[in-house]
Formats: C-alpha cells, structure tokens, sequence
C-alpha cells in the first residue's frame, strides 16, 4: 500500500511540474570583434530565428563609431551562430552606430544618433535587407531627419512594423527647445526606399521634454514615451498613443497615458513597448518600495473608443534602491520582460531580468521566472536591453567582460510553457484528471483495509 501512494504521489509531481513555466538560457552571445569597452548587447532584437546585437563603441571601422552583429538560430539545437557584421556607411569617430537595433521580418533598422547628418550629433538611421539566398544584410536606405539639430539624437529610438518605421530625436526642438520629435517613414515597396509621412509633436510640449525618448510601433499604433514632461510632477513623464489613417497615412493622437504612481523624475516612459491591444511602460526611476527601484505598467485598448486603461502595475520582487527596475521593457503574446540593470543579482548592479505572465481571465500579471546572468559580473548591466519573440527571449549585459573590459554580452533564454511541449495539453489534462480520479477512488476502497 505504501508502494501505491508513493507512486501516486509520483505521477501528481510528475503531471505537475510538467505543466509549469520554466525559463532557461540556451545560448550566450558574445562578439566575433571583442574589444575593450565595446558595449557589445547594448541594444538587442530578435525576430523569428534571427537576432541582432548593438555594440555601439566597437571600432568599426573608426574609433567607436559602432557595429551591429547578426546571429541566426540552427532550429535542430538551439545554437546561434553569426551570419553578418553590419558597419555604416558613413563612420564617424564616436558615431555610436547601433545604439539601437530592430529587427521585422527580412528589414534591419540601426540607429547611429551621434553621427554629423549633417549637423554634429544630429543623427542617422540605416535600413538593411537580408538577403535570402545567403543571409546576407545589405544597406537599402539612410534616414535623416527633416528638421536636424546639433545633439538632436535622431535614431537613438527606433520600431519597426511591416513597412512602417518611427524614429525618435528626443533632443530636437518641438514645439520648445529639447521638446523632441518622432518621424515616421513608409517604405517605398517598388525601390524598397522609405519617406517621410509624418512628424509627431508632443501635445503638451516642455522645455527639455524629451518626446521621443522611447517609441514603439505596432500595426495602426505609434507610441511615444516623453520620460522629462511634468505629468504632474516635475520630469515624472507621458507617453502618448497615435493611430494611423488608413486612407492618407496621417497620424492622430488618441490616447495620453500617465502613472498612477507619479514621483518627480520618476521618468514615466523612458521605455515603451507595443503588440496588439497592450502597451508596456517602464518608469525605472520611481518609488516601488524602496527609492527609485522603479515600476512597469501595462495598459490595454479599449477596441470601442481607442482610449487605453491601466491593467496593471509590476514590481520588481527584489527591489533594490535604483535598481532600475523597467530599465528595459518588451511584451508579446501572454509575457511581459522588465529589465532591472541596476540590481544586485547575486554581484552588486550586475543586473536582473523579470518575466511576467498574462492572467487571461482577468488581465492581471503574475511572475513567472527571474532571469540572471550566468557570468555576472559587478556592474555588468544584464537587463540594460531585452527583446522577445515567441518562446525566446534576448538580454542584454554590455558590461560583462567578455572577454575583454565592458566589450560585453548577450544572453538567449528560451520560455518552456511545460515540459512536455509538444504535448497536447488539451488532451492530457482531462485524461490526467481521470486517472487521478480513478486512483484515488481504489485508494480509498481498498488502500485502508490493507493498512489496518
């Protein structure tokens, strides 16, 4: 009898566990051109096999002017291996080419904020194209900005949809001086050109703003974080939501979006992050317990009107004072990732990642997974960038030593929704149900008698 509940209690374990949520790292990414404070994984993306990787102050050719590394995942064992080094075409000591990166589809786009176009540090950004028979990327377009400034940071925000791209110069003159800008571009589907459609301003524009900060694209929608304007509280931030017309591809604001938890310098909307009906929003330098450990929120569409409501507000389990917590944010499907640079996860400020799983039936977040790095290092800044897509998620550490001081790394993790993946849950659960069910009840007619 004691052989039957042990093995009963076996297979609850068994079912159990098997239909839990495990995180795991599957590769670790590291430049094929190491060099000393590189920055290697300071921007990071990641769509279908392929990831792309910002190391910024990489000499390429020219003293920091930047490189972006592109890996492909082998799909038989979860390797990546790298498949091209993109430089740009007009290096600039310092230029910072690939302080960010984005990646949809076949189309890479880099920001290079700090290059002279043709102001000092108005700032460009590269469209490639990967070539399909060789996976190959080669230059298409170089986008400038309409309206440069020097210092205007133009690319140092990026998204990218479909044929659709929003660029940031958060430092440009909207409106006031460093109220900042957003452009979109629409792709030229004959010449694979992009133009200018539209540039947004903020409808609330502050001296030293920074609209533009961070932006995001998602089908219809363009998001815009201004972490500087007082909303509020002074420097606490907004972010704003505009719709596209599909009959002119003009833009209008519908939706301006505040924290329920407003501090001064909070910094509301130093990261955003769309997919369908949900918006992700970092504010790493608010009060979350512990001073400036720092919140994400998550709102969600109401498909009737177009307005967006708070669903949820997500805290850092291990607050750290500045941790940073909402440093970085990225969401898609059911899972929001908050990167937390600042915190101490074992080293002190070597950084921490946060998975979080979507409730469907109530549209409430719990955690579901802890991300650290498997070299951390003091100060290494894992969760300064993450990407996800589908089942894989991306994380940044720029300042790992890998192997050279800060030339950095990058961290690929892998969401298992259960073991047994390929699993139909939908079949298993009920018949786990009745089996359990069934050995239970022999338990209970003939487990006693036996025991007695």
């Amino acid at each position: 009898m004691v052989r039957f509940l042990f093995f009963y209690l076996f297979i609850l374990i068994f079912f159990g566990s098997a239909f839990g949520i495990n995180v795991t790292e599957v590769w670790e990414l590291n430049s094929s051109n190491a060099e000393l404070s590189g920055r290697f994984g300071y921007s990071v993306d990641i769509s279908g096999n392929y990831v792309v990787i910002g190391a910024y102050d990489e000499n390429g050719p020219l003293n920091g002017s930047g490189r972006v590394h592109i890996f492909k995942r082998n799909v038989s064992d979860d390797s990546f291996y790298e498949v091209d080094v993109l430089n740009s075409s007009n290096p600039e000591v310092d230029g910072k080419f690939g302080s960010n990166v984005n990646i949809d589809g076949n189309y890479i786009i880099v920001g290079a904020y700090d290059e002279d176009a043709p102001l000092s540090g108005s700032g460009r950004v590269y469209v490639f194209k990967r070539n399909i028979t060789d996976d190959s990327f080669y230059e298409v377009d170089v986008l400038n900005s309409s309206n440069p400034k020097a210092s205007g940071s133009f690319g140092l925000a990026l998204g990218l949809n479909g044929d659709y791209i929003v660029v940031g110069a958060y430092f440009e003159d909207g409106g006031v001086s460093q109220g900042g800008r957003a452009y979109i571009f629409k792709r030229n589907v004959s010449d694979d050109s992009f133009y200018e459609i539209a540039v947004l301003n903020s409808s609330n524009p502050e001296l030293g703003g920074r609209f533009g900060y961070s932006v995001d694209i998602s089908g219809n929608y363009v998001v815009i974080g201004a972490q500087l304007e007082d909303a509020p509280l002074t420097n606490s931030g907004s972010v704003y939501v505009f719709k596209r017309n599909v009959s002119d591809d003009s833009f209008y604001q519908v939706a301006v979006l505040n924290s329920s938890n407003p501090k001064s310098s909070g910094w509301f909307g130093s990261k955003v992050n769309m997919e369908g009906n949900y918006i992700v929003v970092g504010a790493q330098n608010e009060n979350a317990i512990l001073s400036s450990a720092g919140r994400a929120y998550v709102f969600k569409r109401n498909v009737s009107d177009d307005s967006f409501y708070e669903i949820a507000v997500l805290n850092s389990s291990n607050p750290k004072i500045g941790g940073g917590f909402g440093y970085s944010v990225g969401i898609v499907g059911d899972y929001v990732i908050v990167g937390a640079n600042n915190e101490d996860g074992p080293l002190s400020s070597n950084g921490r990642a946060y998975v979080f799983k979507r409730n469907t039936s109530d549209d409430s977040f719990y955690e579901v997974a802890v991300l650290n790095s498997s070299n951390a290092e003091l100060g290494g800044n894992f969760g300064n960038s993450i990407s996800i897509d589908g089942d894989y998620v991306i994380v940044g550490a720029h300042f790992e030593d890998a192997p050279l001081s800060s030339s950095g790394r990058a961290y690929v993790f892998k969401i298992l929704d259960d073991i047994m993946e390929n699993v139909n849950k939908s079949r298993i659960f009920p018949l786990f149900g009745i089996f359990s069910f069934f050995l239970f009840f022999i338990f209970l007619i003939f487990g006693f008698g036996k025991v007695q």
